[in-house]
């Protein structure tokens, strides 16, 4: 009984050198990924801070985005729009200025005739 009580005890003892002889290395791979992954989080933070609190001239700074662009064009059509149909509005009442004057004139030629 007692050579196999020791005979487990080597058995169980030999499982255990190899489990840790496995996971030591899995533990330091791990350990070092970690380490790595965190560097790259700090530079990556750390150039993005950079780069916002760099002096930067303001066409650089602009980002001119397709959907920006496109609001921009709609916005000076619709300026545009506006100013040509108060153009047109402005000339159709001088229009009507111009018509009221020359009936007006027509009948007062009218009157002196009579």
């Amino acid at each position: 009984m007692n050579g196999d009580v020791m005979g487990g005890g080597v058995v169980v003892a030999i499982a255990a050198v190899l489990w840790l002889a496995y996971l030591v290395p899995v533990w330091l791979r791990r350990r070092e990924y970690l380490a790595t992954e965190r560097n790259a989080v700090r530079l990556q933070q750390t150039l993005r801070i950079l780069a916002e609190t760099s002096e930067l001239p303001d066409e650089v700074r602009m980002e001119a985005t397709a959907r920006t662009v496109a609001e921009q064009q709609r916005i000076l059509r619709r300026a545009e729009e506006r100013k040509l149909a108060a153009a047109r509005a402005e000339a159709a009442a001088h229009a009507r200025r111009e018509q009221a004057i020359a009936e007006e004139r027509r009948r007062a030629a009218e009157e002196a005739e009579r």
